[in-house]
C-alpha cells in the first residue's frame, strides 16, 4: 500500500528509513566530488557513475554539470535520469536548464532547444518565463540565419519571437516577457507597438518594484526609455538606485541590451546607457522615501516562484527548537493555486461552503470576480473552513460536546489535539535531526493538506490573492494592449487607471508581537476568568508572536495611504479579520480591543502589533529543486494538491489526520514520488 502524504499510516520506523533515503543521495552526491578532487579526475568522470535512488539525487547531478558549464554532459545524463524519473521530463525546471545547455553546447543545438521550448510554452502560454525562453531560442535561431546570409528567415524568426513574447506578456502580465517584446518590435522598426507595450510594461514594473529586484526595477527604467517617457524615467531611475548587491554582469547586460535601440528613436537611452555603466545613477540613492514599514517589514508573494531555477523558500522555527517546516513558493505552488483559481467553486469544495461563496461573489469561480474584496472575503471563508479554525471537525472527531474556542484560543482542546498532531509528525520526519533538516513544505500541498496554523492561513490567504491579483492584471494589460492598437484612447485611460487602482493594493503578510493589558507572564498562556475571558493587567505585555495578513493602499510614488486588517485566522479571540490600521511611519499601532474581567466587570482594551524583530522579506533562493513537484518536509511528492483536496471532499477524512490515526479513508492513493 502506498504511503500516505498524511504520514498517519506511517510508523516511526518506516519514518527513519524515509529519512535515511531522503539524505541518501546527497551524501553519496557530495562524497562522489570530493573523490573526484582527492583523485585530480574530472568531476564528471565520477558523476557518470551515479544512478539517484531519489529525484532530488538526479537533480544534483544534472545541476553540477549544469553550474560547472559542462552541458554536453548534463544533456548526456538527462536519458539517465528520464528512465529512473519518467515524470522528469516534463518538468518545467529541468526543461529550461535544458534549453539552455542545448544553446550553449559546441555547435548549439538550435533546432532541439527551439522544439522545446515552443513544446513548454504551448503548454502554458500564461507563463512568462516560458514565453521568455521561447522568445531567446527564436532570436538564436535568427542570429544564425543572419549568418547564413538569410535575412528573411531572420526577420521571420524576429516577427515570431516578438508575437511569442507579447502574447506571454498579456497572459502573464509580467514585466519580463513584456522589456523584451518591447526590445523585440524596437528591433522590427514597429516602434508604435514597441512604445505601446512599454507604457504597459512599465505599469507591470511599478506594480513589482516593492521586491527591490535588479530586474523588475530596471525594467521600469528600460520601459521609460521605449515610451519616451522623461517623468517615468526620472523616478524609475531614483528607484533603481536604491537596489543593493547589484552585480557587474547586471549592469553590463543592462547597458548592452540599452545599446540596441536606435538613438535617434529612442533618445533617453543613450544618456541611462551611460548613467547605469558609470554607476552615476548611484548619486540618486537618497532621492527616493524609504519604503513604509508596512511594506519592508512584511512581505508578499508577487514574483515569487516565478521562474524555473527552483523557487524560494522562508525558513521555519524547526532549527530554533519550534514547530514550523519552513514553507516554500515555487512554479508548481503557483501552477497549483492557479487551478484552483480558474476552476469552479463547486469542483473542489464542500457543496455548502461552494454555495456560501458563490452566494458572495456572484460568479462560479473567484477568478470571474474583479472585486478584491469580495474575493479576499471568500478567500476567509474557504481557508477557515479548510484549516478547521473554529474547530467543529474535530470536535466532531475526538467527541468533543462543547466550543473551547478552536485554533484561535491556544488553550482550547482542539489547539491541543493539532499541537500534539505536529510534535508527533515532526518527530516521525525528523527525529533527532529536527535543526538541521530540510522541511521545506510547499504552500499549495499545506493547504490541500488542510493542518495549519496562523502561519499557513497567512501564506495561503497571500498566495492565492497574489495570483489572483497577477490573472487580473494580465486582463487589464491585454485589453489596454488591444485599445492602444485600435486607436481607442479614451478606453485605454480608464484601463491605466483600473490597473493602478488594482496594483496599488497590496496584500502583505506581516510577523508581529500581539500586546495588551492582559495578565501572565508567559508568552502564548492567558489567564482567564470563570467564564472564559483574558483577566486583566495594569502592566503591559507581549502576549504571542502572530503572523498575519494586512491590506496596504500605495499612491503613485509608492507611500502607504491606507492600511486595514484582513487576517484570516484570528477573526474571534482578536478581532483581526478586518478594521482600520493608523498609517504610522513606526508600524507599531493599535489593531483593535479585547473583552477582559476588570473588577469583576467585562471591559474592552486595546490590542497592539509591532513588527517581530525578524520580520520584512527573507526568502531565500531554492537551488535544488527535485523538478516537477511539491515538497512535504524536503521530501518531493507524486500527488498534486487537486488531487487531495478531491479526496478529502469525498470522503470526509479532514479531521482524522490531526491525530495520525490510521484510517480506511487516509490511505488513499497519495503517495511520495521517490
Amino acid at each position: 500500500m502506498a504511503k500516505s502524504v498524511f504520514t498517519g499510516d506511517l510508523s516511526v520506523e518506516e519514518a527513519s528509513k524515509w529519512r535515511a533515503l531522503r539524505d541518501k543521495d546527497s551524501a553519496s552526491h557530495t562524497a562522489a566530488i570530493n573523490t573526484a578532487n582527492v583523485l585530480g579526475v574530472e568531476v564528471a568522470t565520477v558523476l557518470h557513475t551515479l544512478k539517484p535512488n531519489t529525484q532530488r539525487g538526479a537533480m544534483h547531478v544534472f545541476n553540477s554539470f549544469f553550474q560547472e558549464g559542462d552541458f554536453d554532459s548534463a544533456l548526456a545524463y538527462c536519458p539517465v535520469i528520464f528512465k529512473s524519473f519518467p515524470k522528469l521530463e516534463n518538468s518545467p525546471q529541468l526543461t529550461e536548464k535544458r534549453i539552455v545547455a542545448m544553446n550553449k553546447t559546441t555547435p548549439p543545438r538550435l533546432v532541439e532547444a527551439y522544439n522545446l521550448a515552443k513544446k513548454m510554452f504551448e503548454l502554458d502560454p500564461s507563463n512568462g518565463e516560458a514565453a521568455g525562453i521561447y522568445g531567446k531560442t527564436l532570436k538564436c535561431l535568427a542570429e544564425k540565419a543572419r549568418v547564413d546570409r538569410n535575412p528573411e528567415q531572420a526577420r521571420s524568426l524576429m516577427t515570431e519571437r516578438a508575437n511569442v513574447l507579447l502574447k506571454g506578456f498579456e497572459q502573464s502580465g509580467e514585466f519580463y516577457p513584456g522589456i523584451n517584446a518591447a526590445y523585440a518590435f524596437a528591433a522590427l522598426g514597429d516602434h508604435k507597438r514597441a512604445q505601446e507595450v512599454a507604457q504597459w510594461c512599465s505599469l507591470s514594473a511599478q506594480a513589482s518594484i516593492d521586491t527591490r529586484d535588479w530586474w523588475a526595477r530596471v525594467s521600469a527604467v528600460e520601459s521609460a526609455v521605449i515610451a519616451n517617457d522623461p517623468d517615468m524615467l526620472k523616478k524609475s531611475m531614483s528607484l533603481l538606485a536604491q537596489v543593493e548587491n547589484v552585480q557587474d554582469w547586471m549592469r553590463e547586460t543592462t547597458v548592452q541590451t540599452l545599446g540596441s535601440l536606435d538613438p535617434a528613436v529612442y533618445p533617453l537611452a543613450k544618456n541611462v546607457q551611460q548613467d547605469i555603466g558609470t554607476n552615476k545613477y548611484l548619486e540618486l540613492k537618497g532621492t527616493q522615501p524609504a519604503l513604509h514599514p508596512m511594506i519592508s517589514k512584511t512581505y508578499s508573494y508577487r514574483n515569487m516562484g516565478v521562474n524555473f531555477s527552483g523557487g524560494q523558500h522562508i525558513e521555519g522555527n524547526l532549527k530554533f527548537g519550534g514547530q514550523l517546516p519552513a514553507h516554500a513558493v515555487s512554479s508548481w505552488d503557483r501552477n497549483e493555486f492557479k487551478k484552483l483559481l480558474a476552476l469552479p467553486l463547486d469542483n473542489w469544495l464542500d457543496a455548502g461552503i461552494s454555495t456560501k461563496v458563490k452566494n458572495a461573489i456572484g460568479v462560479s469561480s473567484l477568478n470571474e470576480c474583479s472585486d478584491p474584496h469580495k474575493v479576499l472575503a471568500a478567500l476567509d471563508v474557504i481557508i477557515r473552513n479548510n484549516y478547521d479554525t473554529d474547530g467543529a471537525q474535530v470536535r466532531g472527531y475526538i467527541g468533543l460536546n462543547k466550543d473551547t474556542g478552536g485554533l484561535e484560543r491556544l488553550d482550547s482542546r482542539e489547539h491541543e489535539v493539532f499541537d500534539t498532531y505536529i510534535k508527533k509528525t515532526n518527530a516521525m520526519w525528523f527525529g533527532d535531526n529536527q535543526r538541521s533538516a530540510d522541511s521545506r513544505t510547499s504552500v499549495a500541498l499545506n493547504f490541500a493538506m488542510g493542518i495549519g496554523d496562523c502561519r499557513h492561513h497567512a501564506a495561503s490567504k497571500q498566495l492565492l490573492f497574489d495570483l489572483w491579483q497577477e490573472k487580473q492584471l494580465a486582463t487589464l494589460i491585454q485589453k489596454g494592449l488591444t485599445s492602444s492598437s485600435t486607436g481607442d484612447s479614451i478606453a485605454a485611460v480608464q484601463l491605466v487607471g483600473q490597473y493602478n487602482d488594482l496594483a496599488n493594493l497590496r496584500l502583505r503578510t506581516a510577523d508581529v508581537e500581539v500586546s495588551s493589558y492582559i495578565a501572565g507572564d508567559t508568552p502564548y498562556v492567558i489567564p482567564r476568568s470563570s467564564k472564559g475571558e483574558p483577566l486583566f493587567s495594569d502592566k503591559k505585555r507581549t502576549v504571542e508572536e502572530h503572523t498575519m495578513n494586512i491590506l496596504v493602499k500605495t499612491d503613485s510614488q509608492g507611500a502607504v495611504v491606507d492600511a486595514n486588517l484582513c487576517d484570516s485566522f484570528y477573526q474571534k479571540e482578536y478581532q483581526f479579520g478586518a478594521g482600520k490600521l493608523p498609517v504610522l511611519n513606526a508600524f507599531d499601532v493599535q489593531a483593535t480591543t479585547i473583552a477582559v474581567e476588570k473588577n469583576n466587570s467585562i471591559q474592552q482594551i486595546p490590542v497592539f502589533i509591532k513588527p517581530t524583530v525578524y520580520a520584512g522579506e527573507r526568502a531565500k533562493p531554492q537551488l535544488d529543486e527535485t523538478g516537477c513537484e511539491g515538497l512535504h518536509m524536503g521530501v518531493p511528492t507524486s500527488t498534486g494538491s487537486l488531487d487531495i483536496l478531491q479526496h478529502r471532499k469525498q470522503y470526509g477524512a479532514r479531521a482524522v489526520l490531526f491525530d495520525g490515526a490510521v484510517t480506511q479513508n487516509v490511505e488513499a492513493e497519495l503517495s511520495f514520488g521517490l
